[in-house]
């Protein structure tokens, strides 16, 4: 690729709106009539309204309730399995960014042959797909991980105690649909996880390797108004435009992540899942902090930059302005409750090589900053 150039690869449709949940059916059904839709049972009036409308139109329903946790191998192949036997269409992951990834993989999985452990990253049976995915429609009731919009799907293998995506570029939705309306609902410890993961992606593919000047137009326009909305739609759920300001920035961070790559945030955080048991969402939060403080010289400039949209004073230093952007992002997270020490959620000294051996490289290639051999394990045990 030229310098300062990039290629683009979106779902082939976005719908973004309120009360967008009417234009589904439509999306939908331009895939195929024969449909899994997959929701967990906290999302139970948004997916009755959906299968019911799909039922109008006359499509074959089948509804799967959804993981109540991160997909793991055995929830994609049971899902998998359920469409190869009802001959699905198409699939429709109806939830947060844990159902969209299972709806994602299983439409993957549904029309080859294996396990999802054969098709994980980085592994020794690491497979690629060998035929196309079958349809896949995104509708999020979180404002958070930005699945909506990429190209992979993230699956934990318990029994290697692995987190990886299964990627093809041939995974981004047919149809992503976003309606913030669907996010009122949600519990103020939701609405700060979800959010810090939003805003953990918008940071670090800011400041990634693959960041380039759309990414960057995208995360300048959507974290100014993430850092005003999410404490908004914390205190006041049903605060509609915080809540569209939070899809919105959802859905550019996983614009901006499928393009530019991420950083050591989200390198570590699939390890804290693993190990501790830690939401993805807490985990990006906690370790967001850290993230720039290590990347602090390497990103100064656009970090500067950076405050400087979201309010902070023109001109001046730019370590000054790097320091005061952290303090906000330590600050936002006292005031949600989101802990940032990780030795409260666990993690000790002598766990540090552990943690590590589990990071995904995909993320720490993608960082600004390049660690040398047994450098990012000391500056993370300083932190704890």
């Amino acid at each position: 690729m030229a310098a300062n150039g990039f290629t683009l690869a979106f779902p082939r449709r976005i719908v973004f709106g309120w009360e967008a949940l009417r234009d589904a059916p439509r999306e939908i059904l331009r895939c195929g009539r024969r449909v899994l839709l997959l929701a967990t049972r906290s999302c139970g009036v948004a997916a009755e309204r959906l299968e019911a409308a799909l039922r109008r139109e006359g499509a074959d329903v089948l509804r799967a309730d959804g993981p109540g946790r991160e997909p793991e191998v055995a929830d994609v192949d049971r899902l998998a399995a359920e469409a190869r036997a009802r001959r699905s269409e198409v699939v429709v992951g109806l939830g947060g960014g844990s159902v969209i990834d299972c709806a994602k993989a299983a439409a993957a999985l549904a029309p080859n042959s294996g396990s999802a452990a054969d098709f994980l990253e980085g592994t020794e049976r690491t497979r690629l797909l060998a035929r196309a995915p079958l349809p896949f429609v995104a509708v999020p009731t979180t404002a958070g991980t930005g699945s909506e919009a990429t190209k992979n799907a993230v699956i934990a293998w318990r029994e290697r105690a692995l987190k990886r995506s299964i990627r093809d570029d041939r995974m981004f939705a047919a149809a992503a649909v976003v309606d913030p309306s669907l996010t009122v609902s949600l519990p103020p410890e939701v609405t700060a996880a979800s959010g810090m993961d939003a805003l953990t992606q918008l940071f670090e593919s800011y400041i990634a390797r693959g960041a380039n000047a759309l990414t960057d137009a995208l995360c300048e326009s959507a974290l100014p108004r993430a850092f005003a909305a999410l404490p908004a739609a914390w205190a006041d759920g049903g605060n509609r435009a915080a809540r569209t300001d939070m899809a919105y920035a959802a859905l550019t961070s996983g614009i901006c992540l499928a393009h530019a790559g991420l950083g050591v945030a989200h390198g570590i955080a699939p390890a804290l899942g693993i190990l501790y048991g830690v939401g993805h969402g807490a985990a990006c939060a906690a370790l967001l902090p850290f993230a720039l403080e290590v990347n602090r010289r390497a990103a100064r400039a656009k970090l500067a930059a950076l405050w400087r949209r979201c309010g902070g004073a023109e001109g001046g230093d730019d370590d000054d302005a790097v320091a005061a952007l952290i303090a906000r992002v330590r600050d936002l997270c006292e005031r949600l409750g989101v802990e940032v020490r990780l030795s409260k959620l666990g993690v000790t000294r002598a766990a540090v090589p552990e943690l590590l051996a589990l990071a995904s490289g995909n993320s720490l290639r993608s960082n600004p900053r390049e660690f040398a051999p047994g450098e990012l394990a000391e500056l993370l045990a300083e932190a704890l």
